[in-house]
C-alpha cells in the first residue's frame, strides 16, 4: 500500500515538474530578441519579454559577447529582489545595460534587488504602483553606473519621494519624476551631483512652486527643463523659484489654463545675467479668461536682464508692448524670436523700428497670426523724405530720421509726389515670419523698398503686404518667400536683385501673367527649385515664362487654376520631377500634352480632381496614361468623369480591352451608320433630281444665266416673235409646210428650233432664249407628241419658265389630233385652267377660219 502511494505522488510530482517546464519553455520561446541601443548608447540586444503575463524570469539567458538590454515590461511581477535574477548568470549580468520593469504591478523591491548588475545604466520602473514604502532599503544599492532612471507615473503623492533610494544613484545624469500636491526635492536629492535633465510628469493634483520647491536639486548640474504644467501649477509662483538652477541653459515652462504670463514672467528673477540657449514660455493663458497682456517694465523686468539666443512667448495672449527690450541684455543677445499666435495689437513705432533693424544679433523673427493695428501716428508729408508709414511694419527710415509717434499733417495730400518708403532690415536677420499678420494700407500713392542684405527667408502670407507697390527687393541671400493670400494683381519684378531664390510659394494671389510686368516675374532666378502657383485661376502661361529656370526648378504647383492643357513652359522643364495640376479643367491629354510630357523624362504628374474623361473619343489619351502609370503619382485615386471607378480600376487588364473592344463596336456603329446615311441621302437625291430632273436643270440654267448677265425675266411689249411652236418630230412636215405657211401668211412672226436656235449651243438655252423672245408658246399636241420624252422636258421646262415669269397665259395648246385630256402631259394637266385651247376638230369644216383664229389669238396681247 505504501508502495503505491509512493509511485501515486511521484507520478504527480512528475505531471506538475513536466507542464511547469514546458510551460517556462513555451514562455521563453515567445521572448524576442533583436538588435537595440538603449538611451546610453550601448548596442547591442533586446531581449523582449513584454506581455507574456510573467511572474519569473524564464531561464537560460544567453547573450553571447553582446550587451544586453532586457524588457520584461507589462507582466505579472509583484516583488522583485535578487532572487527574481536568479535564471541570470554573473557573467551575463555583468553585461546587462538597461532593465525595463514598467507596467508591472509591484508591490515591493526588495534591498539589493538589482546588485548583481553592476554595470546596469538604465532603470525603468515607471507605472507600477510604487509608493515611497515599497522601495526598502537599499532598494537601489550598488548601481554606481546608473544614469537613467524612469520612475514617474507611479503613486508618491500618498508618501512624497523615496528620497533614501533616489539619492543612492550618485552616477544619474537623468530623472524622469511625477510631480504632486506637496511635491519637494530635499536636501538627501544634493546627493545627485551629475543629474543634468530632468523630466517632470504632472498627475492631475494641483501644487505650488515654491522658492523650497526644487531646494535639493541646488547642487545638480541640470541644464535643461522641461517644466510642462499646464493646468497643474497654482498662479503664486516664487520670484526665486529658478534659484535652485544654477547651472540651467535652457528652460521649458508654462502653466496656462489656470494663469496666465505674468506670474511666469516674475518667476525669472535669480535667471537674470545669466546665459540661456533657450526660453520657451509659450500658451500661458487662464482658459476663459479675456484678459490680455501687454508687455511692460514690471513684468518684463527680469526677463529684459536675462542673456537668452532663443526665446519663444507664443501664444500667450499678448496684445501689445509699451517697453523696448533694444538697448537691454535679451536684446543683445536673441538670435531667435517667436512672437507666433498672439494678438498684438499697440506697439510703439520706434519699438517696431528697432526690432527689425537694430538688434545686432537677431536671425529669426517669428510674428505668424497677428492682427497688428497702426499705431497711433500722423505722418508729415513733405517731397524727397524718406518718410515713417502710418501702418507698416518693420520700418527703416533712411538717414535714421524716424518720425515721433504723434504728427500732424502739416501738407495736404494734393500737392504730394509719390511718397518713397524704405525698409532697411538688421544686418544680421535672416528670417521673418509675418504670416497672418494684417497690415493697413496706406491712402496715398507710395512705394517701398525692402533691404536685407542677410534676409534669407521671407514669410509674408495672408498680410495685405503692399507686393504691387514694391520696387525690385534687396535681398541678395534670399531663398525662400512665401507671398500667398495676397493681392499680386499688378506685381512688378520683385525678385530681379533676388538670384538665389530656390522656393517661392504665390497661391492665391490674383497674379495675372498676361499683364507684360509679370511675364517676366521670374528672369535670371537660375536657381529657383520650388514654384507654387495655385488658386489663382491661370488659364494658361506664358510660353517662356521659365526659360531661366530650365535646370533648375524640380517642384512645379499649378493646383486649383483653370488649366484645360499642360502649359507649353513645362516643357522646358528638363529636370523636374514633380508636376502638380489638381483640380483643374484638364479632361484628357491632347497630342501637344503627350508630346510636352514625353520630353520630361523625370517628371511625376499630380491629375487628381480633374474631370478626366474616360469615353471612346478620348481612347488614345487613356492609352498613353495606361502605358505610363509611372508619370502619374495618384492615378490610383484619380476618378473618371463618366465611370464611378478610378483609373487604376480602368486600366485594369481585362477591363480596359472590354473597354477597347465597346469603343470599336461603338465606332463601327458610327461608321456604318454615318455610310448608311450617306447611301440613303445619296439615292433620295438621285431620285428626287430625277423626278424634278426639269426643275434642277431650270435652276441651273438660271444660275448661269445670271453668271453670265444675259438673265431676261422681265415683261417687255416688243417681242421678236410671235409665237414659238413646240412639237414632236414625227409633226415636222406638218408644221414646217402647213401650219408654218397658213401663219406667216397672216403675217404671224414663227420661231422655229431649225429656224432660230443658234448651232453649237445647248438646246434648253435655246429654247428658253427663244420662249423669252416669243409673245406665246404654241404646243402641237399630237399622239406622237405624247410619246416623245423631250416634248415632255419641252412642256415642263416651259410651264417652269413661264411660271417663274407670270407668263402662264402666254401658253397655246394646239390640239390637232383628238386627244382626250387625261392624256395630256401631267405638265399641263395642272396648268389646264391657264391655257388657251385650240381644237382643229372644231374648224374641221373650215380651216381658213381655223387658221386666222390662231393668228389673231397669237398676235393679241
Amino acid at each position: 500500500m505504501a508502495s503505491v502511494t509512493f509511485w501515486i505522488i511521484a507520478s504527480l510530482c512528475t505531471c506538475t515538474f513536466l507542464h511547469t517546464n514546458g510551460y517556462l519553455i513555451k514562455q521563453q520561446s515567445l521572448c524576442k530578441t533583436t538588435h537595440y541601443t538603449d538611451e546610453c548608447g550601448y548596442v547591442g540586444l533586446l531581449w523582449n519579454c513584454s506581455g507574456l503575463g510573467l511572474s519569473t524570469l524564464p531561464s537560460e539567458i544567453s547573450t553571447g559577447p553582446y550587451n544586453l538590454a532586457i524588457d520584461i515590461s507589462q507582466n505579472d511581477f509583484r516583488v522583485v529582489s535578487n532572487e527574481s535574477f536568479l535564471n541570470i548568470s554573473l557573467q551575463v549580468s555583468l553585461k546587462v545595460k538597461a532593465i525595463y520593469l514598467r507596467h508591472n504591478k509591484l508591490q515591493s523591491i526588495k534591498g539589493g534587488a538589482f546588485s548583481q548588475f553592476k554595470n546596469l545604466c538604465v532603470l525603468d520602473v515607471s507605472g507600477c504602483g510604487l509608493q515611497k514604502s515599497s522601495l526598502e532599503s537599499q532598494s537601489f544599492a550598488s548601481l554606481p553606473n546608473v544614469k537613467f532612471l524612469s520612475i514617474h507615473s507611479n503613486s508618491f503623492q500618498h508618501g512624497g519621494y523615496p528620497d533614501l533610494e533616489i539619492p543612492r544613484l550618485s552616477a544619474l545624469q537623468n530623472l524622469s519624476i511625477d510631480v504632486f500636491s506637496g511635491f519637494h526635492f530635499n536636501d538627501n536629492f544634493t546627493n545627485l551631483k551629475k543629474l543634468s535633465s530632468v523630466v517632470f510628469h504632472t498627475m492631475g493634483s494641483p501644487f505650488h512652486l515654491t522658492n523650497v520647491t526644487f531646494r535639493g536639486l541646488i547642487d545638480s548640474p541640470i541644464h535643461y527643463l522641461d517644466m510642462r504644467f499646464t493646468n497643474n501649477a497654482y498662479c503664486d509662483i516664487s520670484e526665486d523659484l529658478f534659484c535652485c538652477f544654477p547651472f540651467i541653459k535652457g528652460i521649458y515652462f508654462t502653466i496656462g489654463e489656470k494663469c496666465e504670463l505674468d506670474p511666469v514672467l516674475r518667476s525669472l528673477k535669480c535667471l537674470q545675467n545669466r546665459t540661456l540657449d533657450y526660453l520657451q514660455i509659450p500658451d500661458n493663458t487662464k482658459t476663459f479668461s479675456g484678459n490680455e497682456i501687454i508687455l511692460n517694465e514690471w513684468n518684463c523686468e527680469y526677463l529684459f536682464n536675462i542673456c537668452a539666443k532663443y526665446v519663444d512667448l507664443g501664444g500667450n495672449k499678448i496684445s501689445g508692448v509699451s517697453v523696448d527690450p533694444w538697448k537691454t541684455m535679451l536684446g543683445q543677445c536673441i538670435e531667435i524670436l517667436y512672437l507666433s499666435g498672439n494678438k498684438i495689437l499697440r506697439i510703439d513705432t520706434y519699438i517696431s523700428v528697432h526690432l527689425f533693424s537694430f538688434y545686432p544679433k537677431l536671425r529669426d523673427l517669428y510674428v505668424e497670426d497677428h492682427n497688428i493695428l497702426p499705431p497711433v501716428i500722423h505722418p508729415v508729408y513733405v517731397e524727397n523724405h524718406n518718410i515713417l508709414p502710418p501702418v507698416i511694419h518693420p520700418v527703416y527710415v533712411e538717414n535714421h530720421n524716424i518720425l515721433p509717434p504723434v504728427i500732424h499733417p502739416v501738407v495736404s495730400l494734393l500737392y504730394l509726389k509719390k511718397i518713397h518708403f524704405t525698409y532697411r532690415l538688421s544686418p544680421q536677420l535672416q528670417l521673418i515670419d509675418y504670416t497672418d499678420h494684417f497690415i493697413h494700407s496706406v491712402h496715398f500713392q507710395a512705394d517701398f523698398t525692402i533691404i536685407g542684405r542677410a534676409l534669407e527667408e521671407l514669410f509674408i502670407s495672408n498680410t495685405n503686404f503692399p507686393i504691387n507697390d514694391m520696387t525690385p527687393f534687396q535681398t541678395p541671400e534670399l531663398r525662400v518667400i512665401d507671398i500667398s493670400n495676397n493681392d499680386c494683381s499688378k506685381i512688378p519684378n520683385i525678385f530681379s536683385s533676388s538670384h538665389n531664390l530656390a522656393s517661392v510659394k504665390a497661391s492665391k494671389t490674383k497674379i495675372n501673367f498676361s499683364a507684360p510686368k509679370s511675364q517676366h516675374l521670374f528672369k535670371n532666378l537660375s536657381k529657383l527649385q520650388t514654384l507654387d502657383l495655385s488658386y489663382n485661376a491661370i488659364e494658361t502661361l506664358p510660353k517662356y515664362l521659365l526659360s531661366d529656370q530650365n535646370k533648375s526648378i524640380y517642384i512645379l504647383n499649378l493646383d486649383n487654376n483653370l488649366l484645360s492643357s499642360i502649359p507649353f513652359t513645362v516643357s522646358m522643364l528638363t529636370n523636374l520631377s514633380r508636376l502638380y495640376v489638381r483640380h483643374n479643367r484638364i479632361s484628357f491629354f491632347q497630342s501637344s500634352d503627350i508630346a510636352v510630357l514625353s520630353e520630361l523624362h523625370k517628371v511625376k504628374i499630380f491629375i487628381e480632381g480633374n474631370p478626366i474623361s474616360c469615353t471612346c473619343s478620348h481612347l488614345s489619351s487613356l492609352k498613353w496614361m495606361k502605358e505610363n502609370p509611372m508619370r502619374f503619382g495618384d492615378w490610383r485615386i484619380t476618378q473618371c468623369l463618366q465611370l464611378k471607378q478610378t483609373l487604376s480600376q480602368l486600366f485594369r487588364e481585362k477591363t480596359f480591352r472590354t473597354f477597347e473592344l465597346n469603343c470599336q463596336t461603338k465606332d463601327w456603329l458610327i461608321y456604318s451608320s454615318i455610310v448608311l446615311f450617306l447611301i440613303v441621302l445619296i439615292i433620295v437625291l438621285l431620285g428626287t433630281m430625277t423626278k424634278y430632273r426639269v426643275h434642277v436643270d431650270y435652276v441651273i440654267l438660271r444660275l448661269r444665266h445670271r453668271w453670265k448677265g444675259v438673265m431676261n425675266s422681265k415683261h417687255k411689249n416688243d417681242y421678236g416673235f410671235d409665237v414659238f411652236i413646240s412639237f414632236s418630230e414625227h409633226d415636222y412636215e406638218w408644221v414646217v409646210n402647213t401650219m408654218y405657211h397658213e401663219l406667216t401668211k397672216r403675217n404671224v412672226k414663227v420661231s422655229l428650233p431649225d429656224k432660230d436656235f443658234i448651232p453649237g449651243l445647248s438646246k434648253a438655252d435655246e429654247m428658253l432664249r427663244c420662249i423669252d423672245d416669243s409673245r406665246k408658246v404654241v404646243f402641237v399636241v399630237t399622239e406622237t407628241f405624247l410619246k416623245s420624252g423631250w416634248e415632255s422636258y419641252a412642256v415642263q421646262m416651259t410651264v417652269t419658265h413661264a411660271f417663274h415669269n407670270n407668263r402662264e397665259r402666254s401658253m397655246v395648246v394646239l390640239m390637232k389630233d383628238n386627244v382626250p385630256i387625261i392624256k395630256m402631259p401631267r405638265d399641263l394637266r395642272y396648268v389646264w385652267w391657264s391655257l388657251e385651247v385650240i381644237k382643229q376638230a372644231d374648224f374641221e369644216n373650215n380651216l381658213d377660219c381655223f387658221w386666222d383664229h390662231i393668228a389673231i389669238l397669237l398676235q393679241s396681247q
